[in-house]
């Protein structure tokens, strides 16, 4: 018995392989790195992918015109239903484990293949024609290699969408989708190639399911349900990506309150000591110099207490932005950080060049009081040099800790005196002795 086929109903069943193929890929892609709702992955993954499967093939058989209205066997066209979801849920378990072996892939495609054909055949087999239907093996045979092989490319492209990301991989999704659908099609148009109808076929009169009910209807009702299931997946994926977010934003957090002073805003210590490490690295590859000046408000703990604490929140801020400023106005090639109460640090590429020079005027001015930041604050001064200071961090600001006179700031000709650091403390030497030598 020959037929035709309603290309309107063609392209139908393949948007509902399409549909399936997009959901079933999410829901088992998810798998591979869920600790939680497994289950629920499974679950959906497993439905979507054999009632997708299960639609097409009887949009498919309604698809094809013939003399005869078909109709259905009930209990065998669930049976086939069944079949085709238990082997999706069996293969997307599989490929779903957090580690699978080739031998564990080609288990799934089996298991995907096996549903997939026992689905179709026992959905043609839900006919029920007298006399019965006809089968030409050859073909047979090769819808399922087709299976096996569209079986094999959607585990493997499940398990590759596992591990894409971002743009590329929603493109990827989509495009496993596409071919995903033609894979299932072809092996329901190559099965019903397979399949040949007697002349004078008649339904039999128990099939409690007609054609009408088989096309159309049917792939509108489940494709609204497939439509549902991509609905979660875009909230599922929206969730996802506003808790990596939230994660990424209190990963930074975290990481700023671990290198930046809370009082002034500043890097702390611990981001002194990083940005220290980086410039020796830099400059010893690129055989650079760089100072490290060390500015202490000498008279700190006397005007501290002075201070109440709203005064010591406006003032603290204030002086770490007026060193901003001072900085600023002279040179580029800086950098400053809080490195306890009372003192900052601050890191000045090219020391030697003369366009360095005024900022170390600026601080000379600073440590004489000609130049003024912070009430009644007093300011004093020390600086290291890469490499002839030091070429480790802690080096380099003890080194930078050891005061000077202000004439000497930024003279890096003259190394500072320790002499009399265990003899002399005459007010001439004690300006040049480390802070923390001073009694």
């Amino acid at each position: 018995m020959s037929g035709h086929y309603d290309y309107g109903l063609v392209v139908v069943s393949y948007f509902v392989a399409v549909l399936a193929g997009y959901s079933a890929l999410y829901f088992g892609a998810q798998l591979t790195h869920a600790l939680s709702r497994r289950t629920l992955w499974l679950g959906l993954g497993a439905l979507t992918m054999g009632t997708g499967v299960w639609t097409m093939h009887f949009v498919g058989m309604q698809a094809h015109k013939m003399e005869i209205s078909l109709s259905y066997d009930l209990w065998l066209t669930l049976l086939s239903w069944l079949a085709a979801v238990i082997a999706s849920g069996l293969a997307l378990q599989r490929i779903g484990l957090p580690r699978i072996s080739p031998l564990q892939i080609g288990a799934s495609t089996v298991f995907m293949a096996s549903g997939i054909v026992i689905m179709h055949y026992l959905g043609m087999e839900a006919v029920r024609l007298t006399p019965g239907l006809q089968y030409h093996w050859p073909w047979v045979a090769v819808s399922v290699v087709i299976a096996l092989a569209a079986s094999a490319g959607a585990m493997i492209l499940c398990r590759q969408l596992a591990d894409a990301e971002g743009d590329h991989a929603n493109v990827f999704h989509s495009a496993a989708a596409l071919v995903m659908g033609a894979a299932i099609s072809g092996m329901h148009y190559t099965g019903m190639f397979a399949v040949t109808y007697p002349v004078g076929s008649a339904p039999h009169p128990d099939n409690l399911l007609t054609g009408d009910w088989m096309g159309i209807p049917l792939a509108v009702t489940i494709s609204a349900l497939l439509v549902l299931a991509m609905v979660v997946i875009i909230l599922d994926r929206r969730n996802a990506r506003i808790a990596a977010e939230q994660a990424e934003a209190h990963r930074e957090r975290l990481e700023q309150m671990a290198f930046e002073d809370t009082e002034t805003g500043l890097p702390n210590r611990s981001a002194l000591d990083q940005y220290l490490l980086d410039c020796i690295v830099r400059a010893g590859r690129e055989k650079r110099t760089f100072a490290l000046l060390y500015l202490n408000i000498s008279n700190y703990r006397d005007q501290a207490p002075a201070k109440s604490s709203r005064e010591c929140n406006q003032w603290l801020p204030g002086v770490a932005h007026a060193l901003k400023q001072l900085a600023a106005e002279n040179t580029a090639g800086w950098w400053l950080a809080r490195y306890s109460d009372s003192a900052f640090a601050l890191v000045i590429e090219e020391p030697h060049s003369n366009a360095q020079q005024p900022l170390f005027r600026r601080i000379q001015e600073l440590v004489t009081n000609a130049l003024s930041i912070g009430e009644h604050l007093q300011w004093e001064a020390g600086h290291s040099l890469f490499p002839d200071s030091g070429s480790s961090s802690r080096s380099l600001i003890r080194g930078a800790m050891v005061i000077r006179n202000p004439g000497q700031i930024g003279d890096f000709s003259r190394p500072p005196r320790f002499a009399d650091i265990n003899g002399d403390t005459s007010p001439e030497n004690v300006s040049e002795l480390p802070l923390t030598e001073r009694v």
